[in-house]
């Protein structure tokens, strides 16, 4: 097997590492000293093509592979990793869950303007008491006369709070028994900034409280989300919610999102709820 890099993949790399070293890395202390989101470097990356780099070019994206997107982000580490973590955060956990599993109005109304870095797409995973384990989600989202109402909160959510964030993909509660994801545009939700650590200063991190707003709602065909085992509220709770507590105390009012933002995971593999 040769690991050699393709011509491709060494031009990728040269190229991101002219632009880290040459535009990142002067102004990457100050970006911290200041904890201010880097919009301009932003502006830069989806100039070069870097903000959809595994996304194919009929979205929007660069249409490369898995490789050329890693060495893009292992060259921006090298510099910065907050402004890697803020291209990974929006290509692997934003724009490649709907890529992967949309169905075709959602890959149409998000892909093009996240492939191209127009927006910045987020994933809401994190809550007081759940992280990795998504089966302690306690989020919920519950069909009503055509849209998801949502009921709960989100931490540590990157890239969900700057000025060209479009959307949220989050987990919830579709019944006792499953977890779906719910694309929940910028718009509809208040979101309030919580106290970052110094690692992520530069990078947008944020928690999100949900409360009563309405969406238009395309018709909508029910779907089976990935079945959970049901477990007690304490079970739930870890140190690490503990800790969160001034997050959790948020607001959990109810965002009524569109009822054609549901994507759905069966077992291992995904499908989405279609029109």
């Amino acid at each position: 097997m040769n690991y050699d890099l393709t011509d491709e993949q060494e031009l990728l790399r040269q190229t991101v590492r002219e632009f880290a070293l040459t535009r990142v890395a002067p102004v990457a202390a100050e970006l911290d000293r200041e904890e201010r989101f880097p919009y301009e470097l932003v502006v830069e990356l989806a100039d070069l093509g870097l903000m959809g780099i595994p996304i194919p070019e009929e979205h929007g994206g660069a249409g490369a592979d898995t490789v050329s997107y890693a060495i893009a982000i292992e060259e921006l580490t090298r510099i910065d990793s907050s402004v890697a973590i803020t291209v990974a955060a929006h290509t692997s956990l934003g724009t490649m869950p709907i890529y992967l599993f949309g169905n075709d109005a959602q890959k149409q109304e998000w892909l093009p303007r996240l492939a191209s870095g127009q927006n910045l797409a987020a994933f809401g995973l994190t809550e007081p008491g759940a992280g990795s384990d998504a089966g302690a989600t306690r989020t919920r989202a519950e069909l009503s006369d055509g849209e998801w109402i949502v009921n709960g909160s989100k931490i540590f959510i990157t890239n969900a709070g700057t000025d060209i964030s479009a959307c949220v993909t989050i987990t919830a509660l579709t019944s006792d028994s499953e977890v779906s994801n719910v694309i929940v545009p910028r718009d509809v939700c208040a979101a309030t900034v919580i106290a970052t650590e110094e690692s992520i200063r530069v990078s947008s991190s944020i928690a999100i409280a949900y409360d009563t707003v309405s969406a238009p709602a395309p018709p909508y065909s029910s779907g089976i989300g990935i079945p959970i085992r049901p477990r007690s509220a304490s079970s739930a709770t870890s140190s690490y919610g503990k800790r969160s507590s001034r997050s959790s105390s948020a607001a959990r009012g109810a965002t009524r999102v569109s009822a054609n933002s549901r994507t759905v995971c069966r077992s291992s593999s995904c499908s989405s709820v279609r029109s």
